[in-house]
């Protein structure tokens, strides 16, 4: 009983020093697109991408271009005040970094991305 008293404690106290931490907030700046760099022990930095961008879905086939010359398997990003998550899947967008993920684009059999429904199977 001991052992699950402190384990509890510890749960809360690491809850609350979450809670005392600054969200990463998007940034909001129109037709701007970011690349969000964040390397361990450094605060999180948005890159922006020269070029002026219509839409989320540019932004998106921009950092496509970036994780793909890079090689990576997952790269991040923000566009119009929301984050952008590329992985294998597809690319999700998200209002906060820590919040729920909705897919905006899927890959195709093929590699492409493509709205959600527009591929018949």
């Amino acid at each position: 009983m001991h052992a699950a008293l402190k384990l509890g404690l510890a749960a809360a106290s690491a809850l609350m020093l979450s809670a005392c931490q600054p969200e990463l907030e998007a940034p909001r700046v129109r037709g701007a697109c970011y690349h969000l760099v964040t390397k361990e022990g450094q605060e999180p930095r948005f890159n922006r991408l020269p070029g002026n961008y219509q839409s989320l879905e540019y932004c998106a086939a921009a950092l496509e271009v970036i994780r793909r010359r890079g090689g990576r398997a997952e790269i991040n990003g923000a566009y119009g005040g929301q984050f952008l998550f590329h992985n294998k899947r597809g690319i999700m967008v998200a209002q906060r970094y820590n919040g729920m993920r909705y897919m905006a684009l899927v890959r195709t059999g093929d590699g492409r991305l493509a709205m959600p429904g527009a591929i018949r199977q």
